[in-house]
């Protein structure tokens, strides 16, 4: 859920709720977490059921890192880490391999690493630094 104040979130979270218990849901308390995303640290007390939901400085969704403090270089570090790794490991069989055409190896390149390394960068504010 996204919104701009700790009280909107707060009343987007129990709608949620709701909705869930309608249709025989139930959130996992132990696994809801919050994120605030911002410049400066701030502290949301967030609750559901009378339980203070966990505010955390990081949070993996779907494979990509987002830090509270929107720290962009390292989440296009992270992402160009995971490339690198797929590109290395299959740097024998692709890149080393004299009989492949260079096409292919572009070909490859684009469907199996550039996915890889652009993966939620629609989601990352562009800045001359990323």
């Amino acid at each position: 859920m996204i919104a701009d104040s700790e009280e909107n979130v707060q009343t987007l979270l129990i709608r949620f709720d709701q909705m869930a218990e309608r249709l025989n849901m139930e959130i996992s308390l132990n696994k809801t977490k919050s994120l605030t995303i911002s410049k400066n640290y701030t502290k949301c007390e967030i609750e559901l059921r009378g339980t203070s939901i966990e505010q955390v400085p990081k949070f993996n969704y779907l494979g990509v890192e987002i830090f509270a403090k929107r720290d962009l270089k390292q989440e296009v570090r992270i992402q160009a880490m995971k490339a690198a790794r797929i590109s290395g490991c299959i740097y024998n069989i692709i890149w080393s391999n004299k009989y492949m055409s260079t096409e292919c190896k572009v070909r490859i390149y684009k469907t199996n690493v550039l996915p890889v390394l652009t993966y939620a960068s629609e989601t990352r504010a562009q800045t001359t630094c990323t």
